[in-house]
């Protein structure tokens, strides 16, 4: 998708962010399962990568099966340079 808003997830396990993909999959949202950047997560943990239009689904998701989440941020990239900005 050229020029659609991404984000991340971010949850307190590798479970957690495998359950959540399993869902989202189910949900129909595209997804990708990547490695959190070490920028946002201090240690070894797994993200998922989405675009806004399955934010409220990513939200939605994480409530209804009571998950930890360490945040959701925004992907911006200016000058070549990616920022991550926590949004929730």
């Amino acid at each position: 998708m050229i020029n659609e808003v991404e984000y991340i997830v971010i949850l307190a396990s590798n479970n957690y962010a495998s359950l959540l993909y399993k869902k989202l999959l189910g949900r129909k949202c595209k997804i990708t399962f990547i490695s959190a950047p070490r920028s946002i997560a201090r240690s070894c943990k797994k993200a998922i990568k989405f675009y806004k239009r399955d934010l409220n689904i990513v939200k939605q998701e994480i409530k209804n099966n009571k998950l930890k989440s360490k945040g959701i941020y925004k992907i911006e990239i200016k000058n070549k340079k990616i920022n991550y900005v926590l949004v929730g």
